[in-house]
């Protein structure tokens, strides 16, 4: 059993690592150094997940405190996690790819999903639509994931007050609409509330509750931009916004893909027995290397909203798209799918503490924007660091990209194991990973600034 193994030791030949690792089914090609670390990995990964005979009592057990988390969690049935926080802002957006753009927030909602009992009376199981859009069972914790709530705000901005036409025509969003909104700290306000209403905050940190979002930009980018732009008062960062999420993006590539992997493998080996790692529980928070993301081998299941739809067989996107609220709703939609496969939903993604949160150069003190002394290349002290200088954006335009110099560093950890890249201005991420390009979905940010998701 995989639980039993020993953690791997440097010192081990490279044929003893090859045997570890072809116990497990796992990949033996390598240098001894890659073919330690992958079985390091495995092993972390098989410390950390429960076994059957660990999760049958974990119902009644408290789980020690996360890292970023104050308050304990308890473990909910087979799931870490109680409720999820399907999430997705709009932002003021006109044409362009500048991912600098002090974009303000202007659409907040949020689609509250939770494990109920399979029996209870409120989960409509004659709905046809009940199985793929509101609910999903998990037969071993018979529990299911129920849509139970929904927090929606528009937000007025306040720095750029009027929305441009572009804004409006892709988002849906008008001037009316924002005007007689809340700003956004008097939004946060009632976010709170909701919050505490459903029991999902103690101490200002999330309890038992996981956001989930349609890729990084909306609780990486978009929250530290807004809270600069609308400082609260007294100055805080709501903690609420920090510590794991999941990415719907990456969850659905990893489980898709193991999936592929488990029947092209029955496929071709029909006189094997199925390995450890076929039998044991597909969960979100696996990372998928390079060669499994990138390798050529069957689809690539990394797409948009709408194509992450498709290939779950859920059919078309329900509202309209570049609504923040139909986002949102279409994610909680994918997730209650991949409930229904019985996967281990867990966090691919984590933001650390508020004070590594990203800068961007147009930042001056809180609540000061100076984005139009930067433009001209007579930006905020943060010059002085060398992120940005005169003349940076004829750079960009040549394709120049120096480190430091038009390049945002992504911090992200996933699986305990910290993952750096970069996001450049041109419209393409890159990590350790692989490459990420604009064109599996990009929403189009404020100003001359670009969202990519949906």
């Amino acid at each position: 059993m995989i639980a039993d193994m020993p953690k791997p030791s440097k010192k081990a030949t490279v044929d003893e690592l090859r045997g570890g690792l072809a116990k497990l089914g796992l990949d033996t090609k390598g240098k001894k150094e890659t073919l330690w670390r992958r079985l390091l990995t495995a092993f972390h990964r098989a410390k950390s997940t429960p076994s059957p005979e660990t999760e049958a009592g974990a119902a009644s057990q408290v789980e020690k405190t996360q890292e970023v988390h104050g308050p304990t969690r308890k473990k909910w049935g087979k799931q870490p996690y109680r409720s999820f926080l399907c999430f997705d802002v709009e932002a003021t957006c006109s044409g362009g790819k500048d991912f600098h753009y002090p974009n303000e927030i202007i659409e907040f909602p949020v689609v509250l999903l939770q494990w109920v009992e399979a029996d209870d009376d409120d989960v409509d199981t004659t709905s046809p639509s009940s199985s793929t859009s509101d609910t999903a069972s998990t037969s071993s914790s018979r529990k299911r994931l129920k849509r139970v709530d929904t927090f929606h705000s528009y937000v007025r901005p306040t720095w750029r007050p009027e929305l441009g036409e572009f804004c409006t025509n892709l988002t849906g969003i008008t001037q009316d609409m924002v005007d007689s909104a809340p700003t956004f700290p008097e939004m946060l306000v009632q976010l709170e509330k909701w919050l505490d209403g459903h029991g999902l905050r103690d101490d200002d940190y999330l309890i038992d509750a996981l956001w989930v979002t349609d890729g990084p930009w909306d609780l990486r980018d978009f929250i530290p931009k807004q809270l600069h732009i609308s400082p609260l008062s007294p100055p805080r960062y709501p903690r609420y916004f920090l510590g794991p999420y999941l990415n719907i993006k990456q969850a659905v590539q990893t489980v898709l893909s193991e999936e592929y992997r488990r029947a092209e493998y029955a496929r071709t080996h029909p006189d094997n027995p199925p390995n450890q790692r076929a039998l044991s529980r597909i969960g979100t928070g696996r990372y998928l290397s390079r060669a499994e993301r990138e390798g050529g081998k069957g689809p690539r299941f990394y797409g948009t909203i709408p194509q992450m739809l498709e290939m779950l067989q859920l059919g078309e996107f329900e509202g309209r798209r570049h609504s923040g609220l139909d986002d949102a709703g279409n994610v909680a939609r994918i997730l209650i799918a991949l409930a229904e496969k019985d996967v281990l939903i867990e966090p691919n993604g984590r933001l650390h503490h508020h004070k590594n949160a990203r800068k961007w150069p147009w930042m001056a003190e809180r609540g000061v924007v100076v984005w139009e002394e930067w433009m001209r290349g007579v930006g905020p002290a943060g010059d002085k660091d060398g992120k940005e200088g005169e003349g940076s954006q004829d750079k960009d335009k040549a394709g120049e990209e120096k480190e430091g110099e038009g390049v945002a560093v992504v911090e992200e950890r996933i699986e305990g194991e910290e993952v750096v890249g970069t996001l450049r201005e041109n419209g393409e991420g890159t990590s350790s990973s692989g490459t990420r390009r604009a064109e599996t979905g990009m929403r189009v940010g404020t100003g001359t600034g670009t969202r990519m998701g949906t």
